[in-house]
């Protein structure tokens, strides 16, 4: 049919009965009728105009959706005329389709979507292998180097394999690329191959270009790159790219939406062997057997072949075990999800919070619904006269029922329609809450706005099932003698569950949010045994002949009027500590009963520099020298370890073997945290840097300020980006700022679950408060009966009030034990709290009371002032 006949055929249609009715009238006329005579008569013998019109339209193809067209478009003009309920539908259910949607951008990136631009991705895999470490077993996604080389050729033909490295940041510029700082992946020589991609412009690395013996210095740039730093410059090829001050050769540009595998996306790709420039030739950490630091790809030729080549790649592994003396020679291949996040290691806690908000948004979203479906019922039977008129004209009930769901649906997509604009920036905000590392722009594209408007349509169906059902149960001629102020005992059950409903998850959501403060102040309580507000460490990994500069930062910071101290180490505080098996003088093996155990070589002045206080006895000193007997000092760990009820002064360790230069405790300093927040206090030795037990490297420098650190921090980057032509990283950072991403557990869940609490909380009060004032109007006779009689406004305030307070108390009972039925699902996110801790779930009992109570304050006021003979004459 032409499109634009079928919307001109109630046009035609029109026109037709009108042409009919004049040749009859004119047949009339011709017989001696008068006009009106004659067009009255053709009238009455063709009959009901509008019901031939609606028997017509009923033949007509797509009559049905013409019929809901036209319902819809009635709809819509009646919901205009009754904004506040339209008003109030929309925005509660828009709250928490938005919500969900925002929550939906970020796991579908980090759970569910994979890597774009990669061809079948159902048979790439990433490589995971068991290990096992002081019988401990865990997973691992990384591998050392003589392992990646072992993979690839043990797997073929069946299936091809490529290490890869990164994304790691780094600093980029030069030859008209603007300064900036760039994602860089180093990838092997088959990366591209493996992931069956091909390039946009240019080409790919090749095998000669990747060797670590001769690298070349030639990189690929990936398609948003290219557009978004570049212009889609068309010469960019043979330009020149700088990377940490290096220039690479741009060979090609990747394909236009690959952004590599990761999360994070990849704006550069070197080879891997271009890692050989950030170490000596007598430093060859990246060939290193030890190292652990490279991740594995492998594309498998079918699915079939999965299980052969994990066999095959775990042979491998074992063999490089065998061969390197490495203790793994146990350890089993798992081939996982090219998704990262969906792989077989544990998952962190970061994760698991995001997953739990899933769980909270979807609480949210219940919780409008139940809010909207009672808005919808109230006005349904606000509306029973109405409807009663409607099926005594005819109307079938099924008709009815199918208009007030398309209501409820209309309303939905309005919603969609305003969450869509909502979700835009609360994604971005979470993305920035949830994984603040990762760049990544959390775009509504089409898989957002098709999840948001099928779950719009889909609540849309569920909010109207009950007016639908209450008009399908409708008593005609009782709902025309009682009026529209009185509802059913049915429809007064189904208002008081679906309050109840909203009372509970907001009382387990405000009991979640209560947890997660109550984590956070404690973990802020933790005492990790350093100054941090004043402290700024820098990891320099500067190479040995850089070394000679990095202590004359050193001699400049001492000189600065901001810096009280400054200290060079080989390992900077939270990074970890030097290993080492400790000896008494005898030579007898110590052990230690703590998690970590280890020493630091440091400065005298490291301890001024830190903060960390010396209890007993001395701290090092500047004659702590070559020459001069060796002493260190201890913490309170390995003090209370080894000597428990002894003084430790004067006790003397033996520091790598039972024959090693003997330590004599001169001090007992407090305990650190020497990598975590919640880890247990390290038994911790600190030596001179002049008196190590091994040959050390300087790699870093502690300074501890008088007064605000960033501008010092500021100072030392500039002053260590000065003293090497090629430093491979720079890592300055005040030590309150290290210690943040550490926090951000607690911290998150306490924001997102506290601000969902209140976003619930909102919601349930906004409910409270509608379906009270449509409760006083229904009873408006029955107050006004009983102001007239003597009731006092003391009486009307517990009449109204109590009611509205029953359904929250049964409300906050079960959601009491809802909370307390899934605490134990998240005690492991929460720290030194008890998912049962009384104060909290008396205190979100007490805060769904209270926005009850104010919830309800105008409903309440309005039935006190009912005037009991315009009420009783209205009736």
């Amino acid at each position: 049919m032409n499109v634009r006949r079928w919307f001109r055929r109630g046009v035609e249609l029109d026109e037709e009965i009108r042409a009919h009715l004049a040749m009859a009238a004119r047949e009339r006329i011709a017989r001696g009728e008068t006009a009106e005579a004659a067009e009255l008569a053709a009238r009455r013998e063709f009959g009901n105009v509008g019901l031939v019109k609606e028997l017509t339209r009923s033949y007509w193809r797509g009559a049905a959706v013409e019929r809901t067209g036209r319902e819809a478009r009635q709809l819509l003009r009646g919901l205009a005329r009754r904004p506040g309920v339209t008003i109030a539908v929309v925005v509660t259910l828009a709250l928490g389709i938005g919500a969900n949607a925002a929550v939906f951008t970020i796991t579908d990136r980090l759970l569910v979507r994979e890597p774009a631009g990669v061809p079948d991705p159902g048979t790439l895999h990433r490589v995971y292998a068991t290990r096992t470490m002081r019988g401990r077993a865990s997973i691992r996604e990384v591998f050392s180097a003589p392992e990646v080389r072992a993979v690839p050729g043990a797997v073929a033909p069946i299936a091809r394999a490529s290490p890869v490295f990164g994304p790691i940041a780094t600093a980029s510029g030069g030859h008209g690329i603007p300064e900036s700082r760039i994602e860089v992946t180093y990838t092997g020589a088959t990366f591209f191959s493996t992931l069956g991609v091909r390039p946009a412009m240019g080409r790919f690395f090749t095998t000669d270009e990747n060797r670590f013996d001769a690298p070349s210095d030639v990189a690929v740039i990936s398609y948003n790159y290219w557009t978004r730093e570049l212009h889609g410059a068309r010469n960019v090829l043979g330009g020149t790219l700088r990377i940490e001050g290096r220039p690479y050769t741009i060979i090609g540009i990747g394909p236009r939406d690959f952004t590599g595998i990761d999360v994070q996306p990849a704006d550069v790709w070197v080879p891997l062997a271009s890692l050989t420039r950030f170490s000596t030739p007598n430093e060859r950490w990246y060939e290193s057997a030890g190292l652990l630091a490279y991740g594995l790809v492998m594309r498998v030729a079918s699915p079939s072949n999965a299980s052969q080549a994990a066999v095959r790649a775990q042979e491998a592994l074992r063999r490089v075990a065998r061969t390197e003396q490495l203790g793994d020679s146990s350890a089993t291949v798992i081939l996982g999800s090219i998704i990262e996040a969906r792989g077989p290691q544990t998952m962190t806690r970061e994760d698991r919070i995001a997953l739990l908000l899933s769980a909270i948004t979807l609480m949210v979203l219940f919780v409008a619904c139940a809010n909207a479906a009672n808005l919808l019922l109230a006005r349904a039977l606000h509306r029973r006269r109405e409807l009663a008129v409607r099926l005594a004209l005819g109307i079938s009930r099924r008709r009815l029922a199918a208009h007030l769901l398309l209501e409820s649906v209309i309303l939905g997509l309005l919603s969609a329609a305003a969450a869509s604009i909502a979700a835009t920036w609360l994604a971005a905000a979470l993305r920035r809450l949830i994984v603040p590392d990762i760049h990544w722009r959390a775009a509504f594209d089409l898989r957002v706005a098709a999840f948001t408007f099928g779950i719009a349509l889909l609540i849309g169906l569920v909010v109207g099932v009950a007016p639908a059902l209450e008009v399908s149960r409708t008593d005609i001629s009782q709902a025309l003698k009682s009026g529209r102020r009185e509802g059913g005992r049915r429809s007064g059950r189904i208002r008081a569950a679906l309050m109840v409903t909203q009372a509970a998850l907001s009382v387990v959501l405000l009991i979640g949010a209560g947890l997660f403060l109550r984590s956070l102040t404690r973990v802020q309580q933790i005492d990790v045994g350093y100054d941090v507000d004043h402290v700024v460490t820098a990891s320099t990994m500067f190479l040995p002949e850089h070394h000679a500069s990095l202590k004359q930062v050193a001699e400049r910071a001492r000189a600065l009027p901001g810096v009280s101290a400054a200290a060079l180490t080989a390992a900077t505080p939270l990074d970890g500590m030097l290993g080492a098996r400790l000896f008494s003088r005898a030579g007898d093996s110590l052990a230690v009963p703590a998690r970590h155990t280890g020493y630091m070589a440091v400065e005298p002045s490291y301890f001024d520099a830190t903060g960390i206080r010396v209890d007993r006895g001395r701290a090092l000193s500047g004659d702590d020298r070559v020459g001069t007997a060796p002493v260190t000092v201890v913490s309170h760990e390995l003090a209370r370890g080894l000597w428990p009820g002894r003084d430790p002064l004067g006790e003397c360790i033996r520091i790598g073997g039972p024959t090693a230069r003997c330590y004599t405790v001169v001090g007992v300093a407090r305990d650190v945290h020497p990598f975590r927040l919640i880890d247990s206090s390290a038994a911790m030795l600190y030596v001179s840097l002049s008196q190590p037990p091994e040959s050390l490297s300087v790699a870093g420098l502690v300074l501890r300020t008088r007064g605000d650190p960033a501008p010092v921090a500021r100072w030392l980057t500039r002053a260590l980006g000065d003293t090497a032509s090629d430093p491979q990283q720079r890592a300055v950072a005040v030590m309150a700022d290290r210690l943040a991403p550490q926090y951000r557990p607690w911290r998150m869940g306490a924001q997102l679950l506290a601000g969902l609490g209140v976003l619930g909380l909102i919601i349930a009060a906004f409910g409270l408060y509608a379906v009270t004032s449509y409760l006083v109007t229904q009873r408006t006779r029955e107050l006004a009966v009983r102001i007239a009689i003597g009731a006092r406004a003391g009486n009307i305030v517990r009449t109204v009030l109590g009611s509205a307070l029953r359904l929250v108390l049964v409300g906050i009972v079960l959601g009491t034990g809802i909370a307390l039925a899934a605490g134990q699902s998240v005690a492991g996110l929460l720290y030194d709290t008890s998912p049962a801790d009384p104060l909290i779930l008396a205190a979100a009992a007490i805060v769904l009371i209270v926005t009850a109570c104010v919830a309800v304050l105008i409903p309440v006021r309005r039935a006190v002032r009912v005037d009991p003979l315009i009420a009783l004459r209205a009736e």
